[in-house]
């Protein structure tokens, strides 16, 4: 509900954003009792963060990885 009021690439494409999805990762498996579905929710949303880089020719914008502490892009 959170990331609905901030802009796409912001605190969600974030470190901070990789700590919250990753609670909710964990209370999902816990909840569904699926062994590796936390593995497999943080390792699809951190390739999400490496393909939004600006390392990749197609991205003109890059991920503040470090709000709310830095806003520099990568």
């Amino acid at each position: 509900m959170i990331a609905s009021f901030t802009s796409h690439r912001s605190y969600t494409h974030s470190i901070l954003g990789v700590i919250f999805f990753g609670i909710i990762a964990a209370d999902l498996e816990t909840s569904l009792g699926i062994n590796g579905l936390f593995y497999t929710c943080i390792g699809g949303y951190i390739s999400h963060l490496l393909a939004d880089l600006k390392i990749l020719p197609v991205n003109k914008r890059g991920v503040k990885l470090f709000l709310p502490l830095s806003s520099k892009e990568f």
